[in-house]
C-alpha cells in the first residue's frame, strides 16, 4: 500500500495529541490557579502575567491537536509546523517543571517528555522517508 501512514507517524500524531492535551490541562491548572497570592508569589509572576502564559500555553495545546491530526497528510509544511509547536511544548513544560508544583508540575513534565519525544521521532529517518514521499 503506497498510501499507507508507518507506525512512527501515528505514534508521532498520538504523542503530540497527548502532548497538546497536556498543554491545555496546564494552562487550565494555571488560569484556576492565578489569583492565588502564594502562587503568584511561587511562581513570582503577576496575575496578569499568568493569565497571559495559560492563554499562550492554550492555543499552542490547540494548535497543536490540530497538526497532529494533519500530520497524516504527510505535508513538509505541517511538519515544520509541528516541530515548532512540539519545541514551544518543550519549552513550555520545562519552564512549568521549574517554577510550578503539585499537579501542574506533573502536567508540565508530561508536556515536555512529550513535547522532546514528538520531535525525536517527527525527524527520524523513517518519518523523512514519509514526508520526502509526499
Amino acid at each position: 500500500m503506497a498510501n499507507k501512514v508507518p507506525s512512527s507517524i501515528v505514534t508521532v500524531a498520538a504523542l503530540g495529541a497527548l502532548s497538546g492535551l497536556s498543554s491545555i490541562a496546564t494552562s487550565i491548572f494555571t488560569l484556576l490557579e492565578r489569583n492565588s497570592l502564594s502562587y503568584q508569589i511561587k511562581t513570582d509572576y503577576t496575575r496578569t502575567e499568568l493569565t497571559s502564559i495559560a492563554v499562550m500555553v492554550l492555543i499552542v495545546g490547540v494548535i497543536q491537536l490540530l497538526l497532529a491530526n494533519a500530520l497524516y497528510n504527510g505535508s513538509k509544511g505541517v511538519r515544520l509546523l509541528y516541530s515548532i509547536f512540539a519545541a514551544g511544548n518543550l519549552a513550555f513544560g520545562i519552564w512549568g517543571a521549574i517554577v510550578l508544583s503539585g499537579s501542574q508540575l506533573a502536567t508540565s513534565v508530561m508536556g515536555a517528555t512529550f513535547g522532546g519525544l514528538v520531535l525525536f521521532l517527527l525527524h527520524t529517518s523513517k518519518a523523512d522517508a514519509y514526508f520526502d514521499k509526499k
